[in-house]
């Protein structure tokens, strides 16, 4: 599971980097043009900006990426959730308030869902994938050798995947 969520991670990150050039490189290439007195700093100023967005360690980008995983292992957490809760007709009240031996109302089952689901993914992209320390980045090789369409694609599917499943969940479970 590490290397594929790594895989998927790596891809993110590349997705982040190519939305970042479209967005500010283009529009930057153009103001040198307008501005031929700016092309002496052009080569400072993009390494500068190339080195806090797109470094491997500590951009801007990878914090995104790491974000959008985080996200995305939330939404991937509550589906789960949903359905081992609704299949087994019961509610995470139900089971925590044995554990803790209060009696807590079913207006807090929601807050309850989503601390969880929130905590879960939190948990397993520290823990697990030791993502905080940059234990992604000896996978980052391994991901760059593959196809890079079907690792984009993947990606794409992986994350939009996740977010229509919770919906459809939502919908048929009629939460």
């Amino acid at each position: 599971m590490k290397e594929i969520w790594c895989y998927i991670f790596y891809f993110t990150w590349q997705m982040f980097i190519k939305i970042d050039k479209f967005i500010f490189n283009k529009p930057m290439n153009y103001l040198y043009r307008l501005f031929p007195n700016l092309n002496k700093y052009q080569v400072t100023v993009e390494d500068a900006y190339n080195n806090a967005m797109n470094n491997p360690k500590i951009g801007f980008n990878i914090l995104f990426s790491y974000r959008w995983m985080l996200l995305t292992t939330t939404v991937i957490v509550a589906n789960i959730e949903i359905i081992i809760f609704y299949l087994s007709d019961t509610s995470l009240i139900e089971i925590i308030n044995p554990i803790l031996g209060m009696k807590l109302s079913k207006k807090i089952n929601v807050i309850a869902f989503f601390a969880s689901s929130l905590f879960l993914s939190y948990w397993i992209n520290e823990s697990r994938l030791q993502w905080g320390k940059s234990g992604y980045i000896s996978h980052f090789n391994f991901a760059e050798k593959h196809n890079r369409k079907i690792g984009f694609l993947s990606t794409l599917i992986f994350h939009v995947g996740s977010a229509f499943i919770c919906v459809f969940l939502v919908l048929f479970f009629n939460i």
